[in-house]
């Protein structure tokens, strides 16, 4: 009997063991015993940057650049603990606000946000939904060097400082997501975004961390200066494995190399079916694909 999860619950499958060849699942890898204390040691240990408190001066317009409900990112659990360093550092909550990174997705109810990042946060700081087909909200910011061009959520770049907030997992067609792809997709235009998602479907890249679109991503990134990330690792059951702070590049390799351990799991032998849950991102049916591009590196042709 398989157990395959369905949105809040199990489907079972009764399915011969004679036929089953493999099992795969995120690994069950201990979660930390304290969130706060994780996300400050990684906060106080950033890679590729200086310390955050070094980085911010006072007077200084910060932007929260956190994905939408789309993710299972704990936004609730990490974003108060930046909020908290970065008035530490002489930033009131006053000169912060969050921008929603949620690509061409449908903009979110007043309920979701609630749901997904918490009445006391939303108290702190506003949210900002990101607007990708309003001009009025968009700014024009050159290309990237394939030629693309650049459309931009003009709060993000109006801020004297860019903080991306993810969860890094194994992505279709990026590789893995987080670091960059924050801001790409996540504040980009819709013309932007759609020459993105064009030149991942002609590169499938799950699990593979030198992807055209993860350098699209990063020109992107660059070009707007997002100049800091805090990525979290979680595990199965969506507890935190691990952190990372830093270099939209070099904390979000290190933080790659965490994530392995949860979901770099081996393909004994293809398979001639393949059944797959793309759960927890399993919000609406835009997020379908996930499912069948994580199942088509285990099935054999024709499969």
């Amino acid at each position: 009997m398989l157990k395959i999860r369905y949105e809040d619950r199990d489907l079972e499958l009764d399915i011969p063991a004679k036929n089953i060849i493999f099992d795969v699942r995120p690994l069950d890898v201990p979660a930390v015993t304290d969130w706060s204390a994780t996300l400050l040691d990684a906060l106080a240990n950033p890679i590729g940057t200086p310390k955050l408190e070094e980085m911010v001066r006072p007077g200084q317009r910060v932007v929260l650049i956190v994905d939408d409900n789309t993710r299972p990112t704990p936004v609730h659990r990490i974003a108060p603990v930046v909020l908290d360093e970065l008035n530490r550092a002489g930033i009131p909550d006053s000169d912060i606000q969050a921008v929603i990174a949620s690509g061409t997705h449908r903009a979110m109810t007043d309920a979701e946000k609630i749901a997904k990042y918490g009445q006391p946060l939303m108290d702190r700081i506003p949210f900002l939904t990101h607007g990708y087909k309003d001009p009025e909200k968009l700014v024009d910011y050159g290309t990237t060097e394939r030629g693309t061009r650049i459309l931009v959520n003009k709060d993000v770049v109006a801020a004297d400082f860019r903080i991306a907030i993810g969860n890094i997992i194994p992505h279709h067609p990026t590789g893995w997501s987080a670091g960059a792809k924050a801001v790409l997709p996540g504040v980009g235009g819709q013309e932007t975004v759609a020459q993105m998602h064009f030149l991942g479907s002609r590169y499938p890249a799950l699990g593979r961390v030198d992807t055209p679109m993860r350098h699209e991503m990063e020109d992107f990134a660059e070009k707007i200066n997002l100049n800091f990330i805090l990525n979290v690792i979680l595990s199965r059951e969506e507890e935190l494995v691990g952190a990372v702070s830093g270099d939209f590049i070099k904390a979000h390799r290190a933080g790659i190399e965490i994530s392995k351990k949860v979901y770099g799991l081996p393909i004994p032998e293809l398979a001639d079916m393949v059944i797959s849950s793309t759960s927890p991102v399993d919000f609406d049916l835009f997020q379908g694909d996930k499912g069948i591009t994580s199942a088509q590196p285990a099935t054999k042709q024709g499969g």
